[in-house]
C-alpha cells in the first residue's frame, strides 16, 4: 500500500499489509527494520531538485502545497535559489535529512545543535541498516536484486508515462552550482552509497520502500 501520511507509521497498518511505500523517514521505519526487508532509492541530488520543481507545477500539489505554489510563482532558477522556509524544507539535502530522521521543519529543528557533520553520519549510519540501497542510475539491475532478495520471480512493476524532465542545461548559469553547493549533504550521501557492499537477506513476510 501507499501510506501517504506524514507521521509515523501505525503498527496496524504494519501488520495489515505486506508492501508498504512512502515518503518514510528513518525515525518511522526503525521499529520496523527487523521484521521487515527494507529497501530506498537515492538520486542525483541536482537531478531529484529538478524533478521535484516539475511536479510541484501539476494544479492539485498548487491547490495543496504552498512549496508547489512557490515554484510556480518564482519559477525554475529562482525557485531553486529561493530561501523560502516551504523551499528549504523541501529542497535542502532532503535526502540526508529523511534518512537522518525527517525532513520536516519540526524534524530539522530537532537537530538543529547538531553540526551537518553529525546529520550526514546519521544519515549514512541509518542507510546501512536497510536491507537495500539502490540509485536510480542503476535502478534496474538494483530493482532486480530486490526482487531476488524477496524471491519474487519476474517484474511486477507497471511503469507510469513520465513528462520530458527538466535539464540542467535549461537553467540559468551559475544556479547548477549554486544548487550543488546548497545539496553538498545529499552529495555526500549520495556518494557514501555508491560504496555500499551488496547485501543478500532473508526473504520476510513483509517489504518497506522508504522512499526518498
Amino acid at each position: 500500500m501507499q501510506y501517504s501520511a506524514s507521521g509515523p507509521l501505525p503498527e496496524h497498518v504494519f501488520t495489515k499489509y505486506q508492501f508498504i511505500s512512502g515518503h518514510l523517514g528513518y525515525q518511522h521505519l526503525a521499529p520496523y527494520l527487523h521484521r521487515a526487508y527494507s529497501f530506498t532509492f537515492l538520486r542525483d541530488p541536482v537531478e531529484r531538485a529538478l524533478s521535484f520543481f516539475k511536479f510541484c507545477l501539476h494544479p492539485d500539489m498548487q491547490r495543496r502545497f504552498a512549496v508547489a505554489r512557490a515554484a510556480r510563482d518564482l519559477g525554475i532558477d529562482g525557485f531553486l535559489n529561493s530561501r523560502l522556509p516551504e523551499v528549504v524544507e523541501m529542497l535542502d539535502n532532503l535526502q540526508t535529512w529523511q534518512l537522518a530522521s525527517m525532513y520536516w521543519q519540526a524534524d530539522r529543528e530537532c537537530l538543529a545543535e547538531n553540526p551537518d557533520t553529525e546529520v550526514l553520519a546519521l544519515a549514512k549510519k541509518h542507510l546501512g541498516k536497510l536491507s537495500r540501497v539502490g540509485l536510480t542510475e542503476t535502478f534496474d539491475s538494483d530493482f532486480q536484486r530486490i526482487l531476488s532478495d524477496l524471491r519474487i520471480s519476474g517484474s511486477p512493476m507497471h511503469i507510469l508515462p513520465t513528462p520530458e524532465p527538466l535539464r540542467r542545461e535549461q537553467l540559468a548559469p551559475g544556479t547548477v552550482q549554486a544548487l550543488r553547493e546548497r545539496l553538498q549533504l545529499d552529495y555526500q550521501l549520495y556518494d557514501f552509497a555508491k560504496t555500499l557492499p551488496s547485501r543478500t537477506a532473508d526473504s520476510p513476510v513483509r517489504a518497506i520502500d522508504a522512499g526518498a
